[in-house]
């Protein structure tokens, strides 16, 4: 079974559904990954950083009221890299109620990257270039004390001239340093499928497994995971078998349940 790594609920600021919601039975598993956001500017500038020590007492009285002692609870937070505020992420990120740390990066010069008309004047090259060059700053200012390199393709589901090929066939180059540093730091890349299915970049993630699996080939084996990104009980493990087959195709198997387990507070 394939445990979805990237899901939000109620104490996620822009979602509404109850953390119950997730309660995979057949696994045994409740697991969501809240957004932890700095001045985000898609909520009027706030800081908004979850409870998790409250998420992790919430899971526990869940885990009662399904009489199931054993049902594994993972805290987890998605963390989005702010190039302004990287020592009080640091500090955030050491807090022992998390226990899955998902790195993302939604926002450039303040503003999320969904904020279109921020980004309306940048050249396409120089909108990925400038958001390849911040993946890989984040990577090496916080790659050590996180689990997950989460949707690499964030941004191009706002610029639809930017897609798989497009941007292979220009930024491989910066694409095989990201990966060589994931492997390097011991990170799992996730397979978004809302971006593949959702924002219909599919090809984006079928090149992307094809360099994973080059790089895992020639000796640095790198795992892969499935995230749905699903703000919505409706789309919790949304596309996953699509995935899965896209993954297998390229001779890799995304990690499953004890696979993530043994990687939680490495």
């Amino acid at each position: 079974m394939f445990p979805d790594c990237h899901v939000h609920s109620s104490f996620s600021f822009d979602c509404e559904e109850p953390l119950a919601s997730y309660v995979d039975r057949s696994a045994g598993l409740l697991l969501t990954t809240e957004h932890l956001e700095l001045a985000n500017s898609v909520n009027g500038g706030r800081d908004d950083v979850p409870d998790f020590a409250r998420i992790a007492r919430q899971m526990d009285r869940i885990r009662q009221e399904e009489a199931d002692p054993g049902l594994k609870s993972v805290v987890g937070a998605e963390v989005g890299y702010s190039r302004e505020h990287p020592n009080q992420l640091e500090d955030l990120l050491g807090g022992e109620a998390i226990d899955l740390r998902l790195l993302s990066f939604h926002s450039y010069r303040g503003h999320d990257w969904i904020e279109v008309e921020a980004h309306q004047n940048i050249s396409d090259h120089d909108y990925a270039a400038a958001y390849f060059d911040l993946v890989l700053e984040g990577l090496q200012t916080l790659g050590g004390q996180v689990d997950v390199l989460t949707h690499l393709d964030y941004p191009f589901r706002y610029r639809p001239s930017l897609r798989g090929q497009a941007v292979f066939d220009e930024f491989a180059g910066p694409i095989g340093l990201i990966i060589d540093a994931c492997a390097e730091r011991g990170l799992v890349v996730e397979l978004n499928t809302k971006s593949m299915y959702k924002y219909g970049d599919e090809s984006f993630y079928a090149l992307l497994l094809g360099m994973v699996a080059a790089k895992s080939g020639q000796g640095a084996p790198i795992a892969v995971c499935l995230g749905s990104d699903c703000h919505r009980a409706s789309d919790w493990r949304a596309g996953f078998s699509r995935a899965e087959g896209l993954a297998a195709a390229h001779g890799l198997k995304p990690l499953d349940l004890d696979g993530l387990i043994s990687r939680l507070g490495r």
